[in-house]
C-alpha cells in the first residue's frame, strides 16, 4: 500500500515536471502560459481550500451575499449603484474574470452570480469580493445549488427555473443598464449552469427589455480546435493578459478550471446577441 501511494506521488510530481519543461520549450515564461501556471498552483489549492473553508471573508466587502429567496429592490438599494451602468450575469464565482476580466477592470458593472460554488460558499464568496475589491466593481452572489453530493444539480429538474427567473428579472428591471452581459447560448464549453443562465436571461430581456445591448461572453474553442480559427481571433494585449491572470490568481481554489479553459484567457471578448450565431 505505501509503495502504491509514493509510485502515485511520484506519477504527479513528473506529471508537473513534463508540463513545466514543455512550456519553457513553446514559450519565454511560465507567467504567459496559463496550463503551466495553473498547473502549478493546483498542487496545493486543495490543501488551500480546507484551510479558508470555513473563514469569513477578508478584505472590504464589495459582494452582498443573498441567502434567501428572492432578491428584492431593497437589496439592490443598499449597493451604491449610482456609478454602475453595466450588468454581468453568471452562473459561478470566476466565471466574472475568466470570461469578462479585462472588462471588469475597464469599467463599471453590477455582478450578479447565481451559485456560491460549493455548499459551504465562503472560500469562493472570499475569493470573489477580493475579484470585485480590485477591479472597483459591485457584486451580488446568490445561493442557488452548484453540486449536491459531487453531481452537478439540474436546476430545471430540481425546480429552481422560476426562481432564477424572478431574481433576474428583478436585477435586469431595476434600472436601465447601457451593456448587459452573460453566458453565451452555448454554455462556453457546455456548463449546464452556463446555458441556463444565458436561456434565462435571454427570455426575461427579450420580455421586458428587448433593445440592443445583450452580449454574450465569446464562442469557445477547445485546446485542439483553436488553431483552426486563431488568426482569426483578436488576442488581447499581453499587459491586458497579464492582469487578468492576476485576478484569476485570486480564485486559489479553482486552479484546475483554469488549466482546462485557459486557452481563451487572451481571446476575452463580448459579442452582441443578435450576432453571436455567425461569429467566430
Amino acid at each position: 500500500m505505501k509503495h502504491s501511494i509514493i509510485k502515485k506521488i511520484g506519477i504527479i510530481i513528473f506529471s508537473y515536471i513534463l508540463i513545466i519543461c514543455v512550456a519553457f520549450y513553446f514559450c519565454d515564461s511560465i507567467k504567459e502560459n496559463p496550463t503551466v501556471r495553473y498547473s502549478l498552483k493546483s498542487i496545493s489549492a486543495g490543501l488551500d481550500y480546507e484551510q479558508r473553508m470555513f473563514k469569513g471573508h477578508s478584505g472590504k466587502k464589495s459582494v452582498e451575499r443573498i441567502t434567501k429567496p428572492f432578491l428584492t429592490k431593497k437589496d439592490l438599494d443598499k449597493i451604491d449603484l449610482k456609478n454602475v451602468n453595466k450588468l454581468m450575469i453568471v452562473a459561478h464565482p470566476d466565471d466574472e474574470t475568466l470570461w469578462g476580466g479585462v472588462h471588469l477592470i475597464k469599467d463599471n458593472y453590477l455582478v450578479l452570480c447565481l451559485t456560491n460554488g460549493k455548499a459551504t460558499g465562503n472560500v469562493r464568496y472570499d475569493e470573489i469580493n477580493k475579484v470585485l475589491n480590485k477591479t472597483h466593481d459591485k457584486g451580488i452572489i446568490l445561493s442557488y445549488p452548484d453540486a449536491y453530493k459531487l453531481e452537478r444539480v439540474d436546476w430545471g429538474k430540481a425546480g429552481f427555473i422560476p426562481y432564477i427567473t424572478e431574481d433576474i428579472k428583478t436585477v435586469l428591471t431595476y434600472k436601465k443598464w447601457d451593456e448587459i452581459v452573460t453566458h453565451n447560448p452555448e454554455g462556453e464549453y457546455g456548463h449546464i449552469h452556463h446555458i441556463y443562465t444565458n436561456n434565462i436571461t435571454t427570455k426575461v430581456y427579450k420580455k421586458y427589455i428587448n433593445k440592443n445591448n445583450l452580449y454574450y461572453f465569446t464562442r469557445y474553442y477547445k485546446k485542439g480546435d483553436l488553431f483552426k480559427v486563431e488568426d482569426k481571433l483578436k488576442k488581447l494585449p499581453q499587459a491586458e493578459v497579464d492582469e487578468k491572470m492576476d485576478l484569476l490568481d485570486l480564485y486559489a481554489s479553482q486552479p484546475g478550471a483554469f488549466v482546462k479553459y485557459g486557452q481563451m484567457i487572451k481571446y476575452e471578448k463580448f459579442i452582441n446577441a443578435k450576432d453571436f450565431k455567425n461569429s467566430i
